[in-house]
């Protein structure tokens, strides 16, 4: 989307990474960060960086919390090569329903001759972003494809190699509210709703600012709540006995391996389980971080 700057540094910090510091050239500023090489040399570092910076944003969504909506298009096999190609004239048309101003919007994207679907794709979330009721509302779109023979979404061809044909899809992102979608189209177009705007898992009732305790979504927001409860008390490790009240000795300590817990976990979705990819950070050749394994 891409990440910002603060859910990047949050990432870094959970995962017991050192500060990534000034990039070393600035268009603004001209030379900043120079002397030693930086982490980004590093395998385990450098690879934490470009996954942060090439997410797709169903996993984004899984870190930050944020809720997203998702449309396919559908079209039938039309040309030569059997690849589905939209007409032009067709028109594709999303119904954003949520507690925003302007609720319910819609947006259409309109196909152009020698369009494929991924360009219809684009079109339909380049509609949502330059769309004044959805961009005061805070919703982004994002049609996350690639192109060319080696892409992993390939929709424009099915060269050597592709085993599959992809059906292109749209994200529609909003970091705070939850909205519902529906669809239609004219010509030969047949979009579908595959996600409403929810919040992915992982999820956990660890928000003491409500009681009872209120649920939080997403590794970000449930690392950083694990992270600030470490010197109060919670609904479920401060306790030992309720019938006479008895304090836990333990439960900072507790605290701490339940937050160790969730690094943990956020660190084997980013790098891998080790083992199925060439090492984690933590283990094998990508050691960045002895204390991170300390409770996982």
């Amino acid at each position: 989307m891409p990440l910002t700057l603060t859910q990047q540094s949050d990432i870094r910090r959970h995962l017991g990474l050192a500060v990534g510091g000034l990039w070393r050239t600035s268009p603004a500023a001209g030379t900043l960060a120079v002397g030693a090489a930086g982490y980004r040399w590093n395998q385990a570092y450098g690879l934490n960086e470009w996954r942060m910076n090439n997410l797709m944003p169903d996993e984004e969504c899984r870190l930050t919390g944020s809720f997203l909506g998702g449309v396919a298009l559908l079209g039938p096999l039309t040309d030569a090569s059997g690849n589905p190609v939209p007409k032009a004239g067709d028109q594709v048309s999303v119904v954003v329903t949520g507690s925003f101003t302007g609720s319910p919007r819609t947006v259409t994207a309109v196909a152009v001759a020698g369009d494929s679907m991924i360009n219809l794709a684009s079109r339909l979330a380049q509609a949502v972003n330059v769309d004044s009721v959805m961009q005061a509302a805070g919703f982004i779109g994002l049609a996350p494809f690639g192109t060319g023979p080696f892409a992993q979404n390939y929709v424009q061809g099915n060269p050597s190699g592709n085993l599959a044909l992809p059906i292109p899809q749209i994200a529609i992102v909003h970091p705070t509210l939850a909205f519902t979608l529906s669809v239609s189209a004219t010509g030969t177009e047949g979009p579908a709703v595959t996600n409403q705007g929810v919040q992915l898992p992982p999820y956990a009732p660890v928000d003491w600012t409500q009681k009872p305790a209120g649920t939080l979504y997403g590794f970000l927001p449930i690392l950083n709540a694990l992270e600030g409860a470490w010197a109060g008390t919670s609904q479920n490790l401060d306790t030992s006995r309720a019938d006479v009240w008895f304090s836990r000795m333990d439960e900072r300590q507790e605290r701490r391996k339940l937050y160790q817990e969730w690094r943990g976990r956020m660190r084997d979705y980013l790098f891998g389980i080790a083992g199925t990819d060439g090492g984690v950070i933590g283990a094998g050749n990508y050691v960045a971080s002895g204390a991170l394994k300390v409770g996982v």
